[in-house]
């Protein structure tokens, strides 16, 4: 017959606070990680030129922006979080809210959509958007992150009209040209 000793106690005992230690440990190693990630994302969320928010996927209610939204659309983080995206009648075209949310429900994500916006004071922004539903607080939530592009789309245009203006001078020109290796002749 085997009796356990005083010793063979301790021995247990001492055991066992070590494995509570290592968990301790092992916990403190967790959330110190943890916030490390957490610190990351936001430094990353709020100092992007880009738009960036988060919103509730059943009826667009704004949980949180940055800097960037502010920038490009004016509105302020008090004036926005809360309020839902087409109460702030932010969409110029409400299909392209509807394409953002049919390719959120169908993939889960949606990448490159443009769309134009309203701002604050009605100007109209041409943006690119890409989109993913993630689960916050175990809600489903979109992460959106938009850039202003109108200006590159304006830049676009002034270049495609400043083409076909050049191009019309050339067909009312009294002379023949000719083009060869990007020489005009």
């Amino acid at each position: 017959m085997k009796t356990n000793s005083f010793a063979d106690y301790q021995w247990k005992n001492i055991l066992s606070g070590i494995f509570v230690l290592f968990l301790l440990y092992l916990t403190s190693l967790y959330n110190y990680l943890l916030f490390k990630n957490e610190e990351k994302f936001r430094l990353a969320f709020r100092t992007s030129p880009d738009a960036i928010n988060l919103n509730t996927l059943g009826d667009g209610v704004y949980i949180d922006i940055n800097e960037g939204f502010t920038k490009i659309m004016g509105y302020s983080r008090e004036e926005v979080i809360g309020e839902p995206s087409i109460e702030l009648n932010i969409w110029n075209d409400l299909n392209d809210r509807e394409r953002l949310i049919s390719g959120l429900n169908k993939h889960g994500f949606v990448e490159n959509l443009e769309a134009d916006f309203k701002g604050k004071y009605g100007q109209i922004k041409t943006d690119l958007m890409s989109a993913r539903v993630v689960s916050i607080d175990n809600k489903d939530t979109i992460l959106s992150i938009t850039r202003d592009i109108t200006e590159k789309r304006e830049a676009e245009e002034a270049l495609k009209k400043s083409e076909e203006e050049l191009q019309s001078i050339f067909r009312a020109a009294p002379f023949r040209y000719h083009q060869v290796a990007g020489q005009v002749f």
